[in-house]
């Protein structure tokens, strides 16, 4: 994979959760576009380090660098480690997710506290961290990923997946608001089901059914996500702030 522009040169992006699926699409497309990328991961070591050594044999920069988004000490000590490896921190997409189904009546409080510890908890304090060091460059993007089931309630995910989706909307909103004069731009990207590895074992019925459900007549891909993302990060998106954009191929109209 080649690099293909210039667009996002000079500028650092961290991107949670990217050792695979959006993550890693998202990283890529960032690096095509001459960002240097941080590759957050979790517990995918391996995965997280295969992206960076993708990203740096097109001619990139990059590092694989861990962290529980959940976790404030540890996403602070990973947001100093960007800054001292890459040279700053630009750009920050907030990716990492926690996905099971669990319907109302299964549902635990622990599954529901994990859920928005990663989910909104984790978008917060990656932003937090990230902060200063975009208000220092007098420029900054914060793209946060939220999706089809927290506008209008998930199929099979579970409505504390739908509860925190609408609460990274509100959060989005709210930082959005705040740092308009700073600066720093705060979007969203909004997407329906998209195949990813998760995806293993689902019935080719379930795939008609969900796939019916889409006007575009086709899933998305992960690159999809990846190119829009590279949009909100990009100067063209300068005067976009604030905006979900759903990618979902029309199926957030049903």
């Amino acid at each position: 994979m080649d690099r293909i522009d210039s667009t996002l040169s000079g500028r650092v992006a961290l991107v949670t959760g990217a050792a695979s699926g959006l993550g890693k699409a998202t990283a890529l497309r960032l690096a095509q576009s001459g960002a240097a990328v941080a590759v957050n991961y979790s517990r995918n070591q391996t995965g997280a380090e295969a992206v960076a050594e993708m990203i740096t044999d097109m001619g990139g920069r990059a590092v694989a660098l861990r962290a529980d988004v959940a976790d404030k000490a540890a996403v602070d000590a990973m947001v100093t480690n960007v800054v001292a490896e890459l040279g700053g921190c630009h750009i920050v997409v907030a990716n990492a997710a926690y996905s099971e189904n669990a319907t109302l009546f299964d549902l635990t409080l622990e599954q529901w506290n994990r859920m928005f510890d990663v989910v909104i908890k984790g978008t917060f304090l990656c932003a937090k961290a990230a902060i200063p060091h975009m208000l220092d460059a007098g420029w900054g993007r914060i793209i946060t990923i939220s999706s089809d089931a927290g506008k209008k309630g998930g199929q099979a995910t579970g409505p504390h997946y739908s509860a925190s989706k609408a609460g990274v909307l509100g959060l989005m909103m709210g930082l959005a608001r705040q740092l308009a004069s700073m600066n720093i731009t705060v979007n969203d990207v909004c997407p329906m089901d998209i195949p990813v590895e998760r995806w293993e074992g689902r019935s080719q019925e379930r795939l008609d059914s969900i796939l019916a459900g889409v006007p575009r007549g086709r899933f998305g891909s992960p690159a999809d996500i990846g190119a829009a993302i590279a949009f909100l990060a990009s100067d063209e998106a300068a005067h976009v702030n604030g905006a979900s954009i759903d990618v979902s191929g029309g199926a957030i109209l049903l």
